[in-house]
């Protein structure tokens, strides 16, 4: 299944999410991989690595590393009830 079609997130839970990966300027590169895969409409990982004007090797390690991210602060906000914002 692509990553587009799980379609956009319902409004308000985009920009929380985003803003939240987007803080740490460790995860600058992650949050931009998952922001061009998922949010952006690329229809396809390798637009999204020429998008990113990354190698497709170095942008599958920066969106392996952003779901990484992503995984581990929901089931943190899931197990802990941590809100996000």
């Amino acid at each position: 299944m692509s990553p587009c079609a799980f379609g956009r997130p319902p409004n308000g839970r985009k920009g929380r999410f985003e803003q939240h990966l987007g803080e740490d300027p460790r995860q600058r590169k992650a949050h931009r991989a998952l922001v061009a895969t998922f949010l952006s409409g690329a229809h396809t990982q390798e637009a999204a690595a020429e998008r990113l004007g990354l190698p497709f090797s170095t942008y599958r390690r920066h969106l392996i590393r952003g779901l990484e991210v992503l995984c581990s602060l929901l089931w943190r906000r899931e197990l802990l009830s941590v809100e996000l914002t």
